[in-house]
This record gives structure tokens, C-alpha cells and sequence, in this order.
């Protein structure tokens, strides 16, 4: 089966970067660990690691491709004697400097399950928490101690006519 092999995010920050040089070619073998390209970030250039092993069935971005979005199908490996079809060929990364902020989609849903329902949920929630259970602790476990023990505001036990 073969087994993708996409742009890895170099650092946390990473959305894109460079495939400088790709140090395999297309019917190599690579186990795991072996360096298969060097990839430029915005601050360094790195050694990307073979994770699998198997045979390099397709190259699908030149070394030297700018641009290169983090998650984009960059090689395939496959096992022996096995042929796989290329990916589409990546494409570099149009400029969005300049493109128009399109606004979110509006969804037609009841309120429970607009996205900001759970946020407001959970507020109140932890309001009501720290009311009850943490704001007066103390007073509502002696209110509670009394109402289970029968007893008056004075701690007196309270005696039922049966």
C-alpha cells in the first residue's frame, strides 16, 4: 500500500516552506530515519526523516518548489515491486496578501447549536459552581449537616410527633 508523504510542519509557527533538495530520487529504498530532502522555513533549513520504509514509487514536488503548504502529498513510498499513481503535481502557494477576506458561511441552526452555545454553557456553569460549591462552602455544608440531622438553626435536634 502505498504511503504518503506530506510537507511536516518544521516548527509550530510553519504554515509553508521551500523543498530545497531532495537528497533521494525515484526508486531508491529508505528505512526509517534515513534523510530523504532538506526543507528551508522562514528561519532555518532542516533534514526531513524517512518515517516508514519502502521504495520512493514518486516524487510530486521539485526540489526547489517555494511555497509548499504544510499537509501537501511531497513523495510516495510503496513496498517492493509495487507501483503506485502519482499525486497531482503541487503547486506553489498563491500570494494572499492582497485577497479579500471572505466572511464565515451563516448557519441556520437553533441556538443550543450555534458554536458559542457551549461557551456561554460553560460560564455559567462555572458561575454556579463557584457560588455553591466553593463561594460559601462552609455554610452550606452545616446547612446541609442540619437539614440531614433534623436539627434547628441553633443546632437543636427537632423532634417529629409520630
Amino acid at each position: 500500500m502505498p504511503i504518503e508523504i506530506k510537507m511536516p510542519a518544521l516548527s509550530p509557527t510553519m504554515e509553508e516552506g521551500t523543498l530545497a533538495k531532495w537528497l533521494v530520487k525515484e526508486g531508491d529504498t529508505v528505512s526509517s530515519g534515513d534523510i530523504m530532502a532538506e526543507i528551508e522555513t522562514d528561519k532555518a533549513t532542516m533534514e526531513f526523516e524517512a518515517v516508514d520504509e519502502g521504495t520512493i514509487v514518486s516524487i510530486a514536488v521539485p526540489e526547489g518548489t517555494e511555497g509548499v503548504k504544510v499537509g501537501t502529498v511531497i513523495a510516495v513510498i510503496g513496498g517492493e515491486c509495487e507501483a503506485a499513481p502519482a499525486p497531482a503535481p503541487a503547486e506553489a502557494a498563491p500570494s494572499t496578501a492582497n485577497a479579500p477576506v471572505e466572511a464565515p458561511a451563516t448557519v441556520d441552526a437553533p441556538w443550543w447549536q450555534q458554536p458559542w452555545a457551549l461557551g456561554v454553557g460553560g460560564l455559567v456553569l462555572v458561575y454556579f459552581l463557584s457560588i455553591f460549591a466553593f463561594a460559601n462552602f462552609e455554610a452550606t455544608l452545616a446547612r446541609l449537616t442540619k437539614a440531614a440531622f433534623g436539627m434547628d438553626d441553633d443546632g437543636n435536634f427537632l423532634v417529629f410527633a409520630a
